[in-house]
C-alpha cells in the first residue's frame, strides 16, 4: 500500500495483531451490526487503522513520534511509537527509512500488555523484551526484509465503515 509516497509494510507480528483486531470486529459486526462500532475493539481497530494510513505516512518524521531518550535504550532511538490519536495506554511501534520511503509497522500491543510504568506487562517492556529476544527485527533492512506490504481487503475495509 503506498500512502503519500510512503511504501506501508507490516511485521509478521503487526499483521498477526492487526488481522485478529479485524477478524474480532468482523464478529462483532454479524452478532451485532448496528451497534459494533460502540465496542472498544472496533474503535481501536478504527484508530489503529487511521494511524497506519493516515497520521504516520502523513509525516513520519514528526516528533511527536519519538521515544524518550532511554525508553527503549539509547541504541533504540530509530524506533517510533505512535500515541497520539490511540486509546490510552495503547501505542503503536514502528520504524521508517527516509532513504527507500518506507514505512514497517512493527507492532501494537493489546489488552493484556497496557501502558502502566514499572509493570512486567508494561508496552515498554513487552517491545523491548521482544527486541532482544529477536522476535522484531532491530535492523531496518532485516526487519523490511521480513516484512509484508499492507494490504487490506474490501471485506476487512467494510468493518471500518
Amino acid at each position: 500500500m503506498n500512502v503519500n509516497d510512503w511504501e506501508l509494510y507490516g511485521s509478521s507480528v503487526f499483521d498477526a495483531i492487526f488481522n485478529d483486531l479485524i477478524v474480532s470486529v468482523q464478529a462483532l459486526k454479524e452478532k451485532d451490526p448496528h451497534n459494533y462500532m460502540n465496542h472498544k475493539k472496533s474503535k481501536l481497530l478504527r484508530r489503529v487503522y487511521q494511524s497506519i494510513i493516515e497520521t504516520v505516512p502523513q509525516d513520519p518524521l514528526h516528533a511527536d513520534f519519538n521515544l524518550g531518550k532511554n525508553t527503549l535504550g539509547k541504541h533504540r532511538q530509530a524506533w517510533k511509537r505512535v500515541k497520539a490519536g490511540l486509546p490510552d495506554r495503547y501505542r503503536l511501534f514502528f520504524k521508517r527509512s527516509t532513504g527507500t520511503q518506507t514505512i514497517v509497522y512493527a507492532w501494537v500491543n493489546n489488552e493484556k500488555c497496557l501502558r502502566k510504568d514499572g509493570a512486567k506487562s508494561d508496552v515498554y517492556r513487552v517491545f523491548k523484551t521482544m527486541l532482544r529476544k529477536g522476535e522484531i527485527a532491530e535492523d531496518y533492512d532485516v526487519l523490511l526484509s521480513r516484512a509484508s506490504e499492507l494490504e487490506t481487503t474490501e471485506e476487512q475495509r467494510s468493518v471500518l465503515q
